[in-house]
């Protein structure tokens, strides 16, 4: 039977213990040999750590694991180089003091990879001599991936002076990267949002947002396309025990877990995390405890005033669906970039997105958080919905 990777965010794993993996390699290749520095922006729950540790794989030679997709066929030398992996997604405690404990433990980590000793507190001159002396001794350019990097500021996102503070100490973190460039391969940083630090830190301002583009819009999520190829086994077993069609299990699917796109034109692509899911326990329902942020949607009515239910069906401009969402008084930039609102059209005269819930699970999880209910009245909505 099917194994579904609930929750396995390392590519290694997936392949080494024969889960299921939709091929979203020939990116990761195309990627890795046409830019250097790359960002992207994704919801939660996207597949962001799995791309970040796909890209891991690949620049660590593991030929073995890519054995029949699409990189395979296209990577012929396999080389492998030096890779410094963080992931700031435990940084959330809103201090420069747990910060800077997170970044040190994971220098540490890679310090003891590589054979490299430094007892420096600074985790600036840490990265800094790390990448250098990787250089020096393997005599390859290194790879660094960084996942989740605003984890540490969405947690103060709403405290302008822990804001400030925590912002300042990742500046001071990324800030070698400029004069690190000769002795860097590839550089990958995603996160849920856009935040304005972005372009404050040497290179990174010259990063390629790939976040956007229609080329790139099905890199995360998986397509129609995708779901009927990879889940046949699931849809299947799914109709048989609901008893009824696989076109209405496919109409199902597509109602709760589905409806989200990321380019003006690009085709639409459905949360994997709550679609693997489903096929996993083998129903399709309402996650709403999972799919939504009550504090997070709560902190942005309270600041701003706004129902997100109201904005359904709302227009913006192309300049400001991608704003920094920590320069911005409008809500619409969070709400997209966080997945609680997604494109629904674009007019290229106006160059304006026409902006929409994505599916039942979203607006059913954006009414919670906003709405004074009770569970019981939750469930009682979202049955009579069904």
């Amino acid at each position: 039977m099917t194994k579904y990777p609930i929750g396995i965010q390392t590519f290694s794993n997936i392949r080494e213990e024969q889960y299921m993996y939709v091929d979203k390699t020939q990116y990761v290749y195309e990627l890795a040999n046409t830019k250097k520095y790359i960002f992207l922006s994704r919801p939660r729950r996207f597949g962001k750590s799995l791309l970040a540790s796909t890209f891991h794989a690949y620049f660590s030679g593991r030929k073995e694991l890519f054995y029949g997709l699409a990189a395979e066929h296209m990577e012929k030398e396999w080389k492998k180089y030096p890779v410094l992996h963080f992931s700031l997604s435990t940084a959330k405690r809103g201090t420069v003091e747990d910060l800077d404990s997170v970044i040190a433990m994971q220098l540490k980590w890679a310090e003891q990879q590589y054979g490299i000793g430094n007892d420096s507190r600074d985790v600036t001159a840490r990265l800094s001599s790390l990448v250098m002396r990787l250089y020096e001794k393997l005599h390859q350019p290194v790879v660094i991936l960084i996942d989740e990097y605003d984890a540490p500021l969405l947690t103060v996102l709403h405290d302008k002076e822990r804001l400030g503070a925590i912002r300042t100490e990742l500046q001071s973190f990324y800030s070698p990267l400029k004069d690190l460039d000769p002795y860097l391969r590839f550089v990958f940083i995603t996160g849920i949002s856009k935040l304005s630090m972005l372009t404050t830190f040497g290179p990174l301002n010259n990063f390629f947002d790939i976040s956007m583009l229609q080329k790139y819009a099905t890199l995360c999520g998986f397509t129609q396309q995708e779901l009927e190829s990879n889940f046949q086994e699931g849809i299947n077993s799914l109709a048989e025990r609901l008893k009824t069609t696989k076109e209405d299990i496919l109409h199902k699917l597509d109602i709760f877990y589905g409806g989200y796109r990321f380019a003006a034109y690009s085709t639409k692509v459905y949360n994997p995390f709550y679609l693997l899911s489903a096929m996993n326990k083998q129903q399709v329902d309402n996650n709403f405890l999972a799919a939504c942020a009550p504090d997070l949607l709560g902190k942005m009515k309270e600041e701003i005033h706004t129902d997100p239910i109201k904005i359904d069906g709302s227009n913006i401009f192309a300049q400001d669906i991608m704003a920094t969402i920590d320069n911005t008084c409008s809500i619409v930039p969070q709400l997209y970039q966080s997945g609680y609102i997604t494109i629904k059209d674009y007019d290229q005269r106006s160059q304006c997105y026409t902006l929409g819930i994505p599916n039942e699970q979203v607006k059913v999880g954006i009414n919670f958080s906003t709405k004074e209910r009770t569970i019981t009245e939750w469930k009682t909505e979202s049955k009579n919905k069904q």
